[in-house]
């Protein structure tokens, strides 16, 4: 969840498990593919996913 200094991370792991739609408005943009990959891996180890 902190892979990046704001609420994306937390948006893209809420959004991934199901449970909002994922969107964000500027100044926020997505994770970047590494750190997405970085999210997916941790997301999978605890089981979430």
């Amino acid at each position: 969840m902190f892979i990046e200094t704001n609420p994306v991370p937390a948006k893209t792991a809420l959004a991934k498990m199901g449970k909002i739609t994922f969107e964000v408005r500027l100044p926020m943009v997505p994770l970047s593919p590494e750190h997405e990959r970085e999210l997916d891996a941790a997301l999978k180890t605890a089981g979430l996913v």
